[in-house]
């Protein structure tokens, strides 16, 4: 996800959850695959980001993400409680292999959990 805190003071747009980068799935720009791609999996990796809020600011969340599919899965939940904001996400894949003819249904799969990762979080000042 992008975290954009509108001000003049904060300009921080360049966080990654990660969950979908690095590793193997940096990796996974082909459509198509010729041989069976090793996972390192099964594997789950989640990851609780809590932020306070400045003074001032409220958040703007995004709609949860659900990509569900039987190669893996990947969420996200987002929840303001006062001057609090939490973020969960998760990525979980299910096999060790992924046969050639599985390929296109798993790049898909990564592909969509990438779209969502990239959602924008806006922090906005209520001063203005």
């Amino acid at each position: 996800c992008k975290v954009i805190i509108k001000d003049m003071r904060y300009q921080y747009d360049n966080f990654q959850l990660g969950l979908v980068s690095g590793g193997i799935m940096s990796q996974l720009w082909r459509t198509k695959r010729r041989y069976q791609l090793h996972t390192g999996g099964p594997f789950a990796k989640e990851i609780i980001l809590t932020i306070k809020l400045p003074l001032g600011y409220a958040v703007d969340s995004p709609l949860p993400v659900d990509v569900s599919s039987p190669l893996g899965s990947y969420l996200t939940r987002y929840r303001a409680d006062g001057e609090l904001f939490t973020l969960t996400g998760k990525v979980s894949i299910n096999r060790a292999i992924i046969m050639p003819e599985e390929y296109p249904k798993f790049y898909s799969f990564i592909k969509k959990a990438r779209q969502a990762e990239n959602i924008g979080i806006i922090f906005q000042s209520q001063e203005e």
